[in-house]
């Protein structure tokens, strides 16, 4: 995500009340995160 895509939706979420805490980034890639939802474990 582009700093100024970042900064256009943290100003959206904060218009409609939102309160951002803390924004990381994902740790997983997204073929782990399908195989922990298919499969029910973290380890496959």
């Amino acid at each position: 995500m582009t700093p100024t895509a970042r900064a256009a939706a943290e100003a959206a979420l904060e218009a409609h009340g939102a309160k951002i805490t803390s924004i990381t980034h994902p740790r997983r890639s997204l073929e782990d995160l399908f195989r922990e939802l298919v499969t029910g474990s973290r380890d496959a």
